[in-house]
């Protein structure tokens, strides 16, 4: 099994041997046998945003 960098695992799930989890996936569901675990999302924008302002 290889487990990439940046990578979390949302129990309870299982990895199954000589699995490979990409770097930064979040798994949420079981990874079989010799299989590739790999999540990836569209990125998004949100026009306007502004960071919150600490109270003083």
């Amino acid at each position: 099994m290889f487990v990439g960098s940046d990578t979390q695992l949302v129990a309870p799930v299982t990895v199954g041997k000589g699995a490979t989890i990409a770097a930064g996936t979040t798994v949420t569901r079981n990874v079989g046998e010799n299989a590739l675990a790999i999540s990836r999302v569209p990125q998004t924008q949100k026009e306007g945003w502004r960071r919150p302002v600490k109270k003083k």
